[in-house]
């Protein structure tokens, strides 16, 4: 256990017992390429969840508890003209910063990544803007993403982006799942992280306001139709059109009432929770700024 990404060693202590021909066992003809990711990703979340809750039952093994970490994932792909003039295509994956779930002594990391895959980071900004045809209005953590808890999940986070210096539409096709109902379950009594979302701002006033020397740091700041989208959506971008998306936290642990206000309170000031949710989840009560 003390080497890790030695998966041949895993494999002499671990019996897999699984039924061929089901989502996680496909049988020729079934797809095996990205189409199946989210019933892959919604196993590792089970499995997580139910680990989880055997070690946090465990005197022994309790500290090395977890609740799910970020059970849901949201990619973009996109294609088109670069502002170079030449042919591109890519997947955009900065949902890879959601929340990891919440421990049993202490807070799940903030945009810490997913249990898979720890060394995996996210592109810079201004990485993605170089060598594609995009300009960011922003990426940052989302407030109440976190599962709330007396230790609570780590928040994830949400992006925005605009076609930028390309000499037509880009074609894009936005997959993901979480979006009805979470999957970054808490265990111990603690709530489940956010949900993924997607939507456009069809047709923006985006250049107009930054023309007037303005910031959008919302949808709501724009004008133009607002296309909330499906978990799988193929479709095309113009120079007007605002993405964006917002991708899970983690669960968190423990009965959300039973934290210590002045976490609360930290979570508020750092702005990781809002003072709705402080008082109506964790029945803290802020006054004053």
């Amino acid at each position: 256990y003390d080497m890790p990404w030695t998966p041949a060693g895993l494999w002499r202590a671990v019996t897999l017992l699984s039924r061929p021909g089901t989502v996680v066992d496909a049988a020729w003809p079934a797809g095996v390429s990205i189409a199946p990711m989210g019933a892959g990703w919604a196993a590792r979340a089970c499995i997580n969840a139910c680990i989880g809750k055997m070690l946090a039952a465990s005197p022994q093994y309790r500290d090395h508890a977890t609740a799910v970490w970020m059970g849901s994932y949201l990619a973009q792909n996109l294609g088109g003209t670069n502002q170079r003039q030449e042919p591109f295509a890519t997947v955009i994956v900065d949902s890879m910063a959601g929340g990891t779930g919440a421990r049993t002594y202490k807070d799940g990391i903030d945009s810490g990544g997913f249990l898979s895959s720890l060394a995996c980071v996210i592109a810079n900004v201004e990485t993605n803007e170089h060598f594609f045809p995009m300009l960011y209005l922003y990426r940052r953590q989302t407030p109440d993403s976190g599962g709330p808890g007396r230790f609570r999940g780590g928040v994830g986070g949400e992006r925005a982006f605009v076609p930028y210096d390309t000499p037509r539409p880009l074609d894009s096709t936005l997959f993901s799942f979480g979006g009805e109902a979470p999957a970054s379950a808490g265990i111990s009594g603690g709530y489940p992280g956010g949900t993924c979302y997607m939507a456009i701002k069809r047709n923006s006033n985006l250049w107009e306001v930054f023309r007037q020397g303005k910031v959008a740091t919302s949808l709501e700041d724009l004008e133009g139709d607002l296309d909330a989208l499906p978990a799988m959506a193929r479709t095309r971008l113009g120079p007007n059109d605002v993405t964006h998306c917002a991708f899970p936290g983690g669960g968190g642990f423990g009965d959300p009432i039973d934290r210590d206000p002045q976490l609360v309170l930290a979570d508020v000031l750092n702005g990781l929770v809002s003072r709705e949710w402080a008082e109506r989840i964790y029945g803290v009560v802020l006054s004053g700024e």
